[in-house]
């Protein structure tokens, strides 16, 4: 039996194996190769029908929906150019979008594009903007972009090309002419109209001198195109003078419209009407009172309306912010504004931390003027506003208060809507603060004060307290401007009650002196065919018989009738048929009844001196109401002014001396006899006399109409001789004519000649005075005796 052997595999199987296993690689690289070609996507097709450089009026479309393209990255930049001959005329790229479908909004919060879908703005070329923003969704409406740069750049992202894609682009250039909504109807005229652009930003812009001459105009970047996305863009706005004002331009039916929708289907998306909240939280516009952010914030607007009428800062400055969001849909044409001051303003007492100030009257002192003005606020106020406006006077003061013009309107720029009645109020009060138990009067919307009508406070104080529930952007629904003065509460004596100017005068009045009403405002009567009388009247109650008043000047004035003029009466005027309307004064003496009359046509010099009969004196101003306002009204002249003492004391016995025959003696001496009067000053205490002063009028017995002559004798006089005649003499006189004065150590006789009584005279004609004054405290004695010269 034979053995059995190992039988080895052949060489040749092998090599044909690893060639087979070769040849196999190779076709399956070339299957991998055709099908990666055959698969790749189609971007090189692409190229060639999307990314282009535009510089003349064209039109550009998405790509055909083809096998080909469909599931495509789609990534397509279109720049525009504006060419040279363009660039000389500042004419504008106009991009217009008849037809848009690219991507969708969604997202966590419903505002951003979805994946790598959208389509970029790059306003200024790609070097220059500044992470642009997105815009994304579906539009069958036709919308347009202006640019702000001569270069622009349209990038369109898909990355999957289907037929949700699609667009339908032109782009044209515009004159400055041919955009009057941006640049005016005269464009070169004012060139700055839209601001400076600040240098190395896509829209920061700074506004000056803005009037209403030359009002600025501030504008969302693409106006009036849709607006960019994801821009922050700061305003810096200044005006000629206060107040700034920003508006919208009454000629234009331009609307606000800010971040209105915020989703592309026009049908369900709800619109945002126009808020002026802190709710707006995507696109919105800030305006601040003031410089910067810093400065207190006015407002926040978003949604689509109409803007305030008009929104007034409190001084030059205001502050504008316009923020858009990362991504959004390509809605909104932003808003169009005017930028120019509120003319009229007196000084603002608003503050974002007070609204209070004080009009003293050493205010208008300092400056000379008469009145004061306080005006309503024609700025904004934010709701909860209590302004106090306090008119402050001196002690011996009163404020007169009147409102020339006083508007009441609908409350149309309200900052909170608030219900109810008396949103805006205005209250007056009789006191330093709002005083419920002194309020003069509140008026709100159905109430407003009469127009130039007077309103008097009783102190030296007055309160006009405003409150607003409402708020404001342009100002007080209750339009005003007030006029307030003060006038002079003081009186020389005692008013008397129920009176307008009277007053009373005693021996317990401090002051000698008095004048015509310090008080001018009653010279502005309320009823002109009524005269002004002030009557003074000094009144002794301490036992003095007599007055005596001094009536230093007078400045009355007259109206002519004849000739419409105001002023001093010419002799040729002085009769009765021209000087109609005269104002006078009247010096009654109560005793007699006797009346002296003094106008612009006396011939009495000045000072005038008059001695009453009696304890009772009184004088009497008597001033026209036709004419009284426009004489001495706020005049600082008084139209009189006058001085009075009280004399001969009860120490100086009775006035009248009718005897032929007497003496007055100082100290008493006992003999007199029958036809004789004899009068000793009281002294029960033999004590030496104070200062005093004594007039005594003799007036001697009429025979026939004549009186006979008398002699004086003046004697005994225990003073030094150096004491002055001005502290111690007696004088013999008439009342027109002195015969005599009589000083410490002299002894002297005079007569008097005999004269004529005129009929038609008062017996006052006949009166002999003798008048003795003593100022010194102690000492000094006199002996005055009188008797007929010829035999009785």
């Amino acid at each position: 039996m034979r053995a059995g052997r190992l039988v080895e595999p052949s060489t040749d199987a092998g090599v044909i194996f690893w060639v087979r296993m070769a040849v196999f690689c190779v076709f399956f690289e070339l299957f991998v190769i055709s099908t990666v070609i055959l698969l790749a996507p189609a971007v090189w097709t692409f190229e060639l029908n999307c990314n282009r450089t535009i510089r003349s009026p064209s039109h550009v479309r998405s790509p055909d929906w083809t096998p080909d393209t469909l599931g495509a990255y789609l990534y397509c930049m279109i720049s525009i150019q504006t060419p040279e001959h363009l660039k000389h005329l500042q004419s504008v790229p106009k991009i217009t979008f008849n037809r848009l479908s690219v991507g969708e909004l969604g997202g966590e919060d419903g505002h951003k594009c979805i994946g790598d879908r959208y389509f970029m703005i790059l306003d200024g070329g790609w070097d220059s903007a500044l992470n642009p923003g997105r815009y994304c969704g579906s539009y069958d409406q036709v919308y347009s972009y202006y640019a702000e740069n001569e270069d622009v750049d349209l990038l369109i992202v898909v990355d999957s090309y289907d037929d949700f894609v699609e667009y339908d682009i032109s782009i044209d250039w515009l004159s400055k002419e041919e955009l009057p909504e941006r640049f005016g109807k005269v464009p070169n005229l004012i060139p700055s109209l839209r601001g400076n652009l600040v240098q190395g930003t896509v829209c920061e812009r700074v506004f000056s001198e803005c009037s209403r001459l030359s009002p600025c105009h501030v504008q969302s970047p693409g106006y009036p195109g849709i607006y960019p996305k994801n821009v922050q863009c700061r305003y810096y706005l200044s005006a000629a003078s206060p107040h700034i004002q920003l508006y919208v331009d009454p000629q234009s039916r331009n609307v606000f419209d800010v971040g209105s929708r915020q989703c592309d289907d026009l049908l369900s998306c709800p619109i945002r009407g126009l808020s002026h909240f802190d709710d707006c939280l995507l696109d919105y516009v800030k305006i601040y009172d003031g410089l910067d952010e810093l400065s207190p914030l006015i407002g926040t607007f978003c949604g689509v309306g109409q803007f305030p009428k008009s929104v007034i800062g409190t001084s030059k400055e205001m502050f504008l912010e316009f923020h858009t969001t990362h991504d959004g849909p390509f809605l909104g044409t932003g808003f169009d504004l005017r930028v120019d001051h509120f003319p009229g303003m007196a000084q603002s007492i608003y503050t974002i931390t007070s609204c209070h100030k004080v009009f003293k009257v050493e205010d208008l002192e300092s400056t000379n003027s008469l009145e004061g003005i306080i005006m309503s606020l024609q700025h904004w106020y934010p709701p909860g506003t209590n302004c106090t406006y306090l008119i402050q006077g001196k002690p011996t003061q009163f404020i007169r208060l009147y409102f020339p013009s006083f508007q009441i309107n609908p409350i149309e720029n309200p900052l909170a809507q608030v219900n109810g009645y008396c949103r805006e109020s205005l209250s007056l009060y009789d006191d330093t603060w709002s005083n419920g138990m002194k309020v003069i009067k509140t008026f709100c919307e159905f109430s407003k004060p009469l127009e130039n009508v007077d309103i008097i406070s009783n102190g030296n104080s007055l309160l006009l307290n405003f409150i607003s529930r409402t708020g404001s952007y342009s100002g007080s629904s209750m339009t005003f401007w007030a006029k307030y003065d003060f006038f002079d509460n003081r009186h020389y004596g005692e008013p008397v009650p129920g009176t307008k100017c009277d007053e009373i005068f005693t021996e317990d009045t401090p002051e000698r002196y008095f004048a015509s009403p310090r008080n001018t405002l009653l010279f502005k009567p309320t009823n002109q065919e009524q005269d002004i009388r002030c009557a003074y009247r000094i009144q002794s109650l301490g036992g003095h018989a007599r007055i005596r008043i001094v009536l230093t000047n007078i400045d009355l004035k007259s109206f002519d009738i004849m000739n419409g003029n105001v002023g001093p009466c010419v002799k040729k005027q002085c009769a009765p048929t021209h000087c109609q309307e005269m104002d006078q004064i009247q010096i009654l003496d109560g005793s007699v009844g006797n009346a002296s009359v003094f106008n612009q046509c006396s011939k009495t010099q000045f000072p005038y001196d008059y001695l009453s009969h009696g304890p009772d004196l009184s004088l009497i101003l008597r001033v026209h109401g036709k004419t009284s306002f426009m004489n001495y009204f706020k005049s600082t002249a008084p139209l009189f002014e006058a001085r009075f003492e009280f004399i001969h004391p009860k120490a100086c016995g009775p006035i009248a001396l009718e005897f032929w025959r007497g003496q007055i003696a100082l100290p008493p001496v006992n003999s007199y006899s029958y036809w004789t009067q004899s009068l000793y000053l009281d002294n029960p205490r033999n004590q030496d006399f104070g200062p005093m002063e004594c007039v005594w009028d003799w007036v001697g017995p009429n025979q026939n109409g004549t009186s006979a002559p008398v002699s004086f004798a003046v004697e005994a006089w225990n003073l030094p001789s150096s004491t002055p005649c001005s502290s111690f003499f007696v004088e013999i006189r008439s009342i027109s004519k002195s015969y005599g004065q009589f000083c410490a150590g002299q002894t002297k006789a005079i007569v008097l000649p005999q004269q004529q009584q005129e009929p038609s005279e008062s017996t006052a004609s006949e009166v002999i005075r003798i008048h003795f004054k003593k100022l010194t405290s102690v000492g000094g004695s006199f002996n005055i005796s009188w008797k007929k010269s010829i035999s009785d």
